[in-house]
């Protein structure tokens, strides 16, 4: 198991320089798009963070418009992707607050198992890291 801390873990799994890291993992578990969505609520999150602009439980804000720019998922897309990720226990959503926005929550334990989960399985087909 994964034993960092939640910022350390988003750190590691956020972008750099414009750039967007999409674990093998994800691949691996999830739909391209939704591989793509998981990394930018990661990278969202780790920016949250670092702008101490994110609740004491793990909540913060990402606009719909804002992921779009980013990723070019439609809101359409999105609203799928983030189903799937609510289904498979990876994060939540919910809208908040008067207007209400839709804010996130990663399931930073569930994401980190099926991470292990996915290395276990390469493993055990005997998969090379090149």
């Amino acid at each position: 198991m994964i034993n960092l801390h939640e910022a350390q873990f988003a750190e590691l799994l956020s972008s750099n320089f414009g750039w967007l890291k999409v674990p093998r993992a994800f691949f691996h578990m999830l739909k391209i798009n939704e591989a793509l969505f998981l990394a930018q609520i990661i990278d969202l999150h780790y920016k949250a963070l670092r702008e101490n602009k994110i609740s004491k439980d793990g909540w913060f804000y990402a606009s719909q418009d804002y992921i779009f720019d980013i990723t070019s998922l439609t809101k359409f897309q999105q609203r799928q992707c983030k189903r799937v990720l609510i289904g498979k226990l990876m994060m939540e959503a919910e809208l908040q607050g008067v207007p209400s926005k839709l804010y996130y929550k990663l399931k930073w334990k569930n994401i980190a198992k099926a991470i292990q989960k996915d290395e276990e399985i390469i493993l055990q087909k005997g998969a090379k890291y090149i």
